[in-house]
């Protein structure tokens, strides 16, 4: 049956983008229970208008707060952009891995992270 069929008699649920998205309290409990450190509001607030929300760069901060055992503080500085941002938590959480993880993980074409 085609997807519009199925929208009008109601037996399709749609989730919008911004349903995924995390709020700064999910995401500041999220953090928290992940990591197993408090963060303030402000940080919470910082890292989910950086990452937009999306869990994947939350947990990629997440794994780094757990590592460091706190928020590193240049992750929230206004002129770190959402690329700068994905690419130094990639390497933070991937430089820990044994070389043989990133190989399996990353492939071939990105051992030299």
């Amino acid at each position: 049956m085609p997807i519009f069929a199925l929208r009008a008699k109601g037996q399709v649920t749609e989730t919008q983008t911004q349903e995924l998205r995390f709020t700064e309290s999910e995401a500041a409990e999220y953090l928290e229970q992940f990591a197993g450190i408090q963060i303030n509001p402000s940080s919470a607030g910082a890292l989910v208008e950086k990452t937009e929300g999306w869990v994947t760069g939350l947990r990629l901060a997440a794994l780094s707060m757990r590592h460091r055992g706190d928020l590193d503080p240049s992750l929230l500085d206004p002129q770190v952009d959402v690329q700068n941002l994905m690419e130094y938590l990639f390497n933070e959480i991937f430089s820990r891995q044994p070389p043989k993880i990133n190989q399996y993980q990353l492939g071939p074409a990105f051992t030299s992270w």
